[in-house]
């Protein structure tokens, strides 16, 4: 089994209730948190941030972990739409792929069903791509 890995996962920022907005969509978030809640440094986060739909299953093909994530939000592009002008929100999908340089590298291209995703709810697509030596564990 080689070492690359990847995770992908929805997330939308901004101006809302994060309690509200899992209600709505009706998806659980694995991490949320209120413009009130406290970053490390003590400060505010000053903005409210909700991920769902994690996917850790590494694929080559990375397209596939996007559909998987997106495939609980299929059908709710106008849900989407609709929370993001009432709480001036971004939204994102986010691909965090950590690969190493002697690993046959992974295709990082959207499928079309992404991209029509995307187009019609105004996501973002963010990839965070972190590479490694072969000797660095």
């Amino acid at each position: 089994m080689g070492k690359n890995s990847c995770k992908t996962y929805f997330i939308i920022t901004g101006q809302f209730d994060p309690h509200k907005l899992t209600k709505a969509l009706e998806i659980e978030p694995f991490k949320q948190h209120t413009s009130t809640n406290l970053r490390r440094d003590g400060k505010p986060f000053g903005f409210c941030s909700w991920c769902a739909c994690l996917c850790q299953t590494y694929d080559p093909i990375v397209a596939n972990q996007m559909e998987k994530t997106i495939e609980p939000l299929l059908g709710k592009e106008e849900l989407l739409q609709m929370i993001c002008q009432q709480g001036n929100c971004q939204l994102g999908l986010s691909v965090v792929p950590h690969v190493y340089v002697d690993e046959p590298s992974p295709c990082l291209a959207p499928s079309h069903k992404v991209m029509n995703f995307c187009l019609q709810t105004g996501t973002e697509l963010d990839i965070d791509l972190y590479t490694y030596n072969s000797d660095d564990e």
